[in-house]
């Protein structure tokens, strides 16, 4: 995923930027330059924000259906050899 999380507000998708620190950070929200992405122009562009952390949107996560007990996706490379009642 490369660290792009969406933002609920702005309605748009962000990554922290490689260029600047942090000025700010507390448990509810950061300060600092992100890369925004813009869809008109198709490209990024550094913002300084002040980021409030519950307006990101959640991590997506697979169905329960698609992973394992153990913690590992049940789709494998080679599903062939691997599905259910083949011997």
């Amino acid at each position: 995923n490369r660290g792009w999380r969406y933002h609920v507000s702005l309605h748009v998708w962000l990554v922290r930027s490689d260029q600047g620190e942090l000025k700010e950070r507390t448990t509810s929200h950061e300060t600092g330059f992100y890369n925004v992405f813009d869809p008109v122009e198709w490209r990024k562009v550094r913002r300084e924000l002040e980021l409030q952390y519950n307006q990101l949107e959640g991590r997506p996560r697979l169905p329960e259906s698609l992973v394992e007990p153990s913690g590992s996706q049940y789709f494998q490379a080679d599903a062939s050899n691997s599905s259910p009642g083949s011997s």
